[in-house]
Protein backbone atom coordinates (compact mmCIF):
# COMPACT_ATOMS: atom_id res chain seq x y z
CA UNK A 1 0.00 0.00 0.00
CA UNK A 2 2.85 2.36 0.46
CA UNK A 3 4.95 3.67 -2.40
CA UNK A 4 8.26 2.74 -0.82
CA UNK A 5 9.42 0.18 1.72
CA UNK A 6 7.18 0.84 4.69
CA UNK A 7 7.03 -2.14 7.00
CA UNK A 8 5.29 -0.18 9.71
CA UNK A 9 2.22 0.60 7.62
CA UNK A 10 2.18 -2.83 6.02
CA UNK A 11 1.98 -4.49 9.43
CA UNK A 12 -0.57 -2.04 10.77
CA UNK A 13 -2.96 -2.51 7.87
CA UNK A 14 -2.22 -6.20 7.53
CA UNK A 15 -3.42 -6.58 11.10
CA UNK A 16 -6.83 -5.39 9.98
CA UNK A 17 -7.02 -8.17 7.43
CA UNK A 18 -6.91 -11.18 9.69
CA UNK A 19 -9.47 -13.89 9.10
CA UNK A 20 -12.93 -12.59 8.24
CA UNK A 21 -16.05 -14.69 8.34
CA UNK A 22 -19.41 -14.10 6.71
CA UNK A 23 -19.35 -10.45 7.68
CA UNK A 24 -17.99 -9.20 4.37
CA UNK A 25 -19.74 -6.23 2.83
CA UNK A 26 -23.01 -7.01 0.96
CA UNK A 27 -22.62 -7.84 -2.74
CA UNK A 28 -18.86 -7.97 -2.26
CA UNK A 29 -17.20 -11.37 -1.98
CA UNK A 30 -13.50 -11.51 -1.22
CA UNK A 31 -12.21 -15.07 -1.13
CA UNK A 32 -10.00 -16.52 1.57
CA UNK A 33 -7.28 -16.86 -1.06
CA UNK A 34 -7.49 -13.14 -1.84
CA UNK A 35 -7.22 -12.24 1.83
CA UNK A 36 -4.18 -14.47 2.20
CA UNK A 37 -2.62 -12.93 -0.89
CA UNK A 38 -3.29 -9.44 0.48
CA UNK A 39 -1.53 -10.26 3.73
CA UNK A 40 1.45 -11.59 1.75
CA UNK A 41 1.40 -8.54 -0.50
CA UNK A 42 1.57 -6.04 2.37
CA UNK A 43 4.59 -7.94 3.64
CA UNK A 44 6.36 -7.39 0.32
CA UNK A 45 5.54 -10.52 -1.71
CA UNK A 46 5.59 -9.15 -5.26
CA UNK A 47 4.19 -12.38 -6.74
CA UNK A 48 1.18 -12.29 -4.43
CA UNK A 49 0.68 -8.62 -5.27
CA UNK A 50 0.58 -9.32 -9.01
CA UNK A 51 -1.77 -12.30 -8.62
CA UNK A 52 -4.10 -10.30 -6.40
CA UNK A 53 -4.09 -7.36 -8.80
CA UNK A 54 -5.27 -9.68 -11.58
CA UNK A 55 -7.98 -11.26 -9.41
CA UNK A 56 -9.30 -7.95 -8.10
CA UNK A 57 -9.27 -6.42 -11.58
CA UNK A 58 -11.54 -9.21 -12.80
CA UNK A 59 -13.84 -8.81 -9.80
CA UNK A 60 -13.95 -5.07 -10.43
CA UNK A 61 -15.61 -5.69 -13.80
CA UNK A 62 -18.73 -6.93 -12.02
CA UNK A 63 -18.58 -4.76 -8.89
CA UNK A 64 -17.23 -1.34 -9.95
CA UNK A 65 -19.23 0.65 -7.39
CA UNK A 66 -18.05 -1.14 -4.26
CA UNK A 67 -16.11 1.16 -1.93
CA UNK A 68 -14.39 -1.86 -0.41
CA UNK A 69 -13.29 -3.33 -3.74
CA UNK A 70 -12.05 0.03 -5.01
CA UNK A 71 -9.98 0.46 -1.85
CA UNK A 72 -8.54 -3.05 -2.08
CA UNK A 73 -7.64 -2.58 -5.72
CA UNK A 74 -6.25 0.90 -5.13
CA UNK A 75 -4.14 -0.39 -2.25
CA UNK A 76 -2.77 -3.18 -4.44
CA UNK A 77 -2.00 -0.72 -7.23
CA UNK A 78 0.18 1.31 -4.86
CA UNK A 79 1.93 -1.93 -3.91
CA UNK A 80 2.59 -2.49 -7.61
CA UNK A 81 4.31 0.91 -7.54
CA UNK A 82 6.38 -0.29 -4.61
CA UNK A 83 7.48 -3.42 -6.44
CA UNK A 84 8.43 -2.14 -9.89
CA UNK A 85 11.86 -0.72 -10.64
CA UNK A 86 10.80 1.39 -13.61
CA UNK A 87 10.19 5.04 -12.58
CA UNK A 88 7.39 5.61 -15.08
CA UNK A 89 5.57 2.51 -13.87
CA UNK A 90 6.00 3.56 -10.24
CA UNK A 91 4.34 6.85 -11.09
CA UNK A 92 1.59 5.19 -13.11
CA UNK A 93 0.64 2.67 -10.45
CA UNK A 94 0.93 5.13 -7.57
CA UNK A 95 -1.32 7.70 -9.25
CA UNK A 96 -3.83 5.05 -10.33
CA UNK A 97 -3.92 3.59 -6.83
CA UNK A 98 -4.45 6.91 -5.08
CA UNK A 99 -7.14 7.91 -7.59
CA UNK A 100 -8.98 4.66 -6.94
CA UNK A 101 -8.70 5.21 -3.21
CA UNK A 102 -10.27 8.64 -3.63
CA UNK A 103 -13.09 6.94 -5.54
CA UNK A 104 -13.52 4.37 -2.78
CA UNK A 105 -13.98 7.08 -0.17
CA UNK A 106 -16.49 8.88 -2.38
CA UNK A 107 -18.45 5.64 -2.83
CA UNK A 108 -18.90 4.99 0.89
CA UNK A 109 -22.53 4.68 1.96
CA UNK A 110 -24.19 4.87 5.40
CA UNK A 111 -24.51 1.08 5.42
CA UNK A 112 -20.72 0.80 5.22
CA UNK A 113 -20.59 1.86 8.86
CA UNK A 114 -22.52 -1.32 9.68
CA UNK A 115 -21.18 -3.79 7.13
CA UNK A 116 -17.84 -5.28 8.10
CA UNK A 117 -14.71 -6.55 6.44
CA UNK A 118 -12.26 -8.54 8.55
CA UNK A 119 -14.49 -7.76 11.53
CA UNK A 120 -13.91 -4.05 10.92
CA UNK A 121 -16.58 -1.59 9.71
CA UNK A 122 -16.02 -1.09 5.98
CA UNK A 123 -15.94 2.70 6.33
CA UNK A 124 -13.19 2.48 8.96
CA UNK A 125 -11.18 -0.01 6.92
CA UNK A 126 -11.45 2.10 3.77
CA UNK A 127 -10.49 5.40 5.40
CA UNK A 128 -7.73 3.91 7.53
CA UNK A 129 -6.18 2.18 4.54
CA UNK A 130 -6.28 5.41 2.54
CA UNK A 131 -4.96 7.52 5.40
CA UNK A 132 -2.11 5.15 6.21
CA UNK A 133 -1.15 4.99 2.55
CA UNK A 134 -1.34 8.72 1.88
CA UNK A 135 0.94 9.69 4.78
CA UNK A 136 3.61 7.37 3.35
CA UNK A 137 3.59 8.74 -0.20
CA UNK A 138 6.54 10.83 -1.40
CA UNK A 139 6.15 14.56 -0.87
CA UNK A 140 5.71 15.22 -4.60
CA UNK A 141 2.26 13.63 -4.45
CA UNK A 142 1.11 16.14 -1.82
CA UNK A 143 -0.99 13.58 0.05
CA UNK A 144 0.30 13.80 3.61
CA UNK A 145 -2.17 16.42 4.86
CA UNK A 146 -5.22 14.68 3.41
CA UNK A 147 -4.06 11.35 4.83
CA UNK A 148 -3.51 12.78 8.29
CA UNK A 149 -6.88 14.50 8.15
CA UNK A 150 -8.62 11.24 7.23
CA UNK A 151 -7.06 9.51 10.21
CA UNK A 152 -7.86 12.22 12.75
CA UNK A 153 -11.42 12.52 11.45
CA UNK A 154 -11.88 8.79 11.96
CA UNK A 155 -10.47 8.97 15.49
CA UNK A 156 -12.93 11.73 16.32
CA UNK A 157 -15.87 9.84 14.82
CA UNK A 158 -18.60 8.10 16.79
CA UNK A 159 -17.87 4.85 14.98
CA UNK A 160 -14.31 4.67 16.31
CA UNK A 161 -15.31 5.76 19.79
CA UNK A 162 -17.78 2.86 19.90
CA UNK A 163 -15.20 0.22 18.93
CA UNK A 164 -12.57 -1.53 21.09
CA UNK A 165 -8.96 -0.47 20.68
CA UNK A 166 -8.17 -3.91 19.24
CA UNK A 167 -10.16 -2.92 16.13
CA UNK A 168 -8.94 0.67 15.87
CA UNK A 169 -5.28 0.20 16.83
CA UNK A 170 -4.01 0.49 13.24
CA UNK A 171 -5.76 3.83 12.85
CA UNK A 172 -4.13 5.14 16.03
CA UNK A 173 -0.69 3.87 14.97
CA UNK A 174 -0.89 5.63 11.60
CA UNK A 175 -2.23 8.80 13.21
CA UNK A 176 0.62 8.67 15.71
CA UNK A 177 3.19 8.29 12.95
CA UNK A 178 1.62 11.17 11.01
CA UNK A 179 1.53 13.40 14.09
CA UNK A 180 5.19 12.68 14.72
CA UNK A 181 6.08 13.53 11.11
CA UNK A 182 4.09 16.76 11.46
CA UNK A 183 6.00 17.73 14.57
CA UNK A 184 2.96 17.31 16.83
CA UNK A 185 4.81 15.48 19.56
CA UNK A 186 2.10 15.49 22.22
CA UNK A 187 -0.56 14.18 19.86
CA UNK A 188 1.81 11.47 18.65
CA UNK A 189 2.55 10.36 22.22
CA UNK A 190 -1.16 10.31 23.06
CA UNK A 191 -2.11 8.14 20.07
CA UNK A 192 0.79 5.73 20.43
CA UNK A 193 0.56 5.38 24.22
CA UNK A 194 -3.11 4.45 23.86
CA UNK A 195 -2.14 1.60 21.56
CA UNK A 196 0.58 0.36 23.89
CA UNK A 197 -1.71 0.32 26.88
CA UNK A 198 -4.79 -0.88 25.00
CA UNK A 199 -3.33 -3.83 23.10
CA UNK A 200 -0.07 -4.73 24.88
CA UNK A 201 1.97 -7.40 23.15
CA UNK A 202 0.35 -6.81 19.76
CA UNK A 203 2.16 -5.93 16.52
CA UNK A 204 0.63 -2.47 16.71
CA UNK A 205 1.92 -1.99 20.26
CA UNK A 206 5.38 -3.06 19.14
CA UNK A 207 5.32 -0.52 16.29
CA UNK A 208 3.98 2.19 18.62
CA UNK A 209 6.81 1.49 21.06
CA UNK A 210 9.41 1.77 18.32
CA UNK A 211 7.94 5.10 17.19
CA UNK A 212 7.93 6.46 20.71
CA UNK A 213 11.51 5.35 21.29
CA UNK A 214 12.79 6.83 18.03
Amino acid sequence: MAYGKTVLIAVAIGALLVVSGANAAPAMVVSTTMKSQYESAVEGDATATKQLFESLSKLYQTTPDSALLNMLLGSVETMMARDTWLPWRKLKYAEAGMSRMDKAIALLQPEDEISTFADTPVSLWVKTTAGCTFIEMPEMFNRFDSGYQLLTEMLDSDIVKSLPISVTAATYVCAGKAAKQAGQTQAAKQYLALVMSGVPGSKEAMIAGELLAD
